[in-house]
Parts: C-alpha cells; sequence; structure tokens
C-alpha cells in the first residue's frame, strides 16, 4: 500500500446520489480488550441469530480478525490464529502484506489479497481462498492459504510493482473483479487504475477496464451487489463510486464524497486513508480507515484540545470506522 500526498478531508457530498453518515459514526475500531492495525479490508458475512452482524477484517501487517457489532453497536473483535500451513506460507513473505478480503455470497469462500514486496514484488503477490480450519470460520483459526490462478499469469502480474497490487478484489454469480491499487510516479498516483474481470469458473481474465471514464484514480477497495454492479473506493480523493461493469465500458451510477470525521469531535477531520468497503443486509455501507502513520495524529495544537483517551487512540494508530446509508 502506497500513499499519495493528496488525501483530502472532503465533505460527504453526493453528487449522483444521497448518503449521509449515521449518527454513531466515525468510531474507533477496537473493543475493550483489542484493536486492530493498518486495517485494509472489510467484508460483510452474515447476520447471527442474535441479530448481531458479523464481519472479517485483513490488516496490511498480516493479521486477520472478525468484527461482530451487536444490536446495541458494541463491538466484539477476535483475532484468527494460523495453523502450520498458512504459517509456513506467510514465513516466506517479505512482508505479510493483506489488503483487501472478500466474502463470495455464492459460494461461501472467503478471499484474500496479498500485495508483493522487494525482493520479488510479483511472485509474491496474489489472490488466495481461506481455508478455516474444520472449514468452520468460527474456529478462529485459518488452516492454509489457497491461491487463485488467473490467466493468462502474465497479464495477471502485468502492473503489479514493489508494493502495488490488487487491493480491490470481489466476486458476484459470474465473475471476479480485480481493481488494482494505482499507477505511481514518486510521490503520485495517476488519475485512473484499472479493474480487470475474470471469469469465475476458468479464472479467465476477459476484459480490463480503465477507471478513468469513472472518476477513479485508485482502486484500494470493492464490494458486488450483483449482476455487475460494483463499488469502488477511491482512497485518494475519498471517494465512493459506483459502477456497472458492462460488456464495453464501466458505467457510473453514482459518486459519494466522505468526509474526514474525528470520532467524538465531529465537526473536526482529520487526514484520513480509506482503504475498503463493504455493505451489510440492511444496506449500511462500512469503510475502514487505515491510518496513514505519517499525517494521521493531528498537530500539536489540536492534540492539545482532544480528550486524553482520544489522544492515546491517535498516538497507537487504531483505525477508524465509517457507516453510511445510501438514501435512494
Amino acid at each position: 500500500m502506497k500513499r499519495t500526498l493528496y488525501i483530502f478531508a472532503l465533505l460527504l457530498l453526493p453528487v449522483f446520489g444521497q448518503a449521509k453518515i449515521e449518527a454513531e459514526y466515525s468510531r474507533w475500531l477496537k473493543d475493550s480488550l483489542q484493536f486492530t492495525d493498518q486495517t485494509s479490508g472489510i467484508t460483510f458475512i452474515e447476520r447471527k441469530t442474535d441479530g448481531s452482524a458479523f464481519f472479517l477484517l485483513a490488516d496490511d501487517i498480516g493479521a486477520v480478525y472478525s468484527l461482530t457489532i451487536d444490536a446495541t453497536e458494541s463491538y466484539m473483535l477476535r483475532k484468527f490464529g494460523f495453523g502450520k500451513e498458512a504459517e509456513d506460507f506467510l514465513a516466506k513473505l517479505p512482508k505479510k502484506d493483506f489488503e483487501e478480503i472478500s466474502y463470495d455470497r455464492h459460494t461461501g469462500n472467503v478471499y484474500l489479497s496479498i500485495e508483493g514486496n522487494f525482493p520479488a514484488p510479483k511472485t509474491t503477490a496474489g489472490i488466495f481462498r481461506i481455508v478455516f480450519s474444520g472449514n468452520d470460520i468460527n474456529t478462529g483459526e485459518i488452516s492454509r492459504l489457497e491461491p487463485v490462478k488467473f490467466t493468462p499469469e502474465d497479464l495477471f502480474l502485468k502492473y503489479l510493482e514493489n508494493n502495488i497490487s490488487y487491493e480491490g478484489i470481489c466476486v458476484d454469480e459470474n465473475f471476479f473483479y480485480l481493481g488494482l491499487e494505482g499507477f505511481q510516479k514518486g510521490m503520485f498516483f495517476a488519475d485512473s487504475s484499472l479493474i480487470f474481470v475474470a471469469d469465475k469458473n476458468t479464472r479467465e481474465i476477459r476484459k480490463v477496464f480503465s477507471t478513468k471514464s469513472v472518476g477513479a484514480g485508485t482502486v484500494c477497495g470493492m464490494y458486488s451487489e450483483g449482476g455487475g454492479i460494483v463499488w469502488l473506493m477511491d482512497r485518494n480523493t475519498a471517494k465512493l463510486i459506483r459502477v456497472k461493469v458492462n460488456d464495453e465500458s464501466l458505467e457510473k451510477l453514482a459518486e459519494y464524497e466522505i468526509t474526514s470525521r474525528m470520532p467524538g469531535y465531529p465537526e473536526r477531520s482529520y487526514v484520513m486513508a480509506l482503504e475498503s468497503v463493504t455493505i451489510d443486509d440492511k444496506g449500511y455501507i462500512y469503510c475502514v480507515d487505515d491510518p496513514w502513520r505519517t499525517f494521521y495524529i493531528p498537530g500539536q495544537e489540536i492534540i492539545n484540545s482532544l480528550d486524553p483517551v482520544t489522544i492515546d487512540n491517535f498516538k497507537k494508530y487504531i483505525p477508524i470506522i465509517y457507516k453510511l446509508r445510501q438514501i435512494q
């Protein structure tokens, strides 16, 4: 995950639709005992029988968590362990750089995107199916990471660089959608990226679309509604873009700009870097901020005006989660 200097704190202004932040959010991504670190991916799994919402999270320091949000909006985090086969595989990587996690509700499979790093960025990057111990997500352990091989391989690898890979992935009834983070020159990203569309059964890449036509400079998170409709998280402009993937082009359906909103201080902004998006069964949209360590902690004048818990949360780089509601 690379960052550009152009990450803005913007108002939540609908361009083609309407949205709002729920009153409870933004919030720190933590429970009473623990918190995540450099969270780059979130995916909604299911609504439990007690009414709680169950998610999986991926951190780019090599961790996977479950997040349960109950009816009172209380959080419970649970960190997954790794079995020996998974541990042995991860130990060979230059960095356990988990960037995206995605649930295929049609098959029950969960996919993880791992970003490649020097000295072998192309051969250490990939998309993997998470195999849970006992094939049960509730065991809290990942037994192995099964590579998903896309063809042609040279096309799949073509644009991967050190710390630049597929930061957005999602799956619908027929296709995988792979979103390249972007193209970077020095400290700056280009004005567009690429989305690869691959057949779900054969894993053959059928199409590659530029995101320039829909105004996305980066793709750092994705969510599939089904039927070729996907959401893109453009980190560098703090935009959520809803698009339809047609046979020959991407069609923009809606675009939203998201407010940088400090937990407990809704009138105050901070430097955010949203890198993930998912939608639950009630239509709520969730986005998680992967703290940009260079700029995440506010300046001293602002820090001095905050309460001790907020100061401590910033200094620990605890991620911030947003919850939004789309209004049709």
